[in-house]
């Protein structure tokens, strides 16, 4: 009885893990040029909250797609497009300035995205 009780359990955890899924959120950051520094910071605040919690209650894992945004106005709203395009996040977390939030904002009201930012004023 307890074998078949070990057994059924081990095929439960089993299926739930092949039945999740990797979920893509976007990261929309300057990692280069002069504003590196607060967003370099802010990437490793979200990969240590991604690492501390990694999976999600239904078991699905997160994994964060980053894109240096170079502070540049035009980068950001190339990179929300694409994020939400072709590797189909399902948030973005981004940007460290506002006029570069904006952007995404926008591009992500457009596409049915979603858009959190680390810091912004508007």
């Amino acid at each position: 009885m307890r074998l078949s009780v070990k057994l059924m359990s081990l095929v439960a955890i089993l299926a739930t893990s092949m039945m999740a899924k990797e979920i893509n959120v976007g990261v929309i950051l300057p990692m280069s040029g002069a504003l590196a520094g607060y967003g370099q910071v802010a990437y490793e605040g979200i990969e240590l909250a991604n690492a501390i919690s990694p999976k999600l209650q239904n078991g699905d894992s997160v994994k964060l797609v980053l894109v240096d945004t170079k502070g540049d106005k035009v980068e950001s709203a190339n990179a929300a497009t694409r994020l939400i395009i072709s590797d189909k996040v399902v948030g973005i977390i981004g940007e460290m300035i506002s006029t570069n939030t904006a952007q995404i904002i926008s591009i992500a009201e457009k596409k049915k995205g979603s858009c959190d930012r680390p810091c912004g004023n508007q």
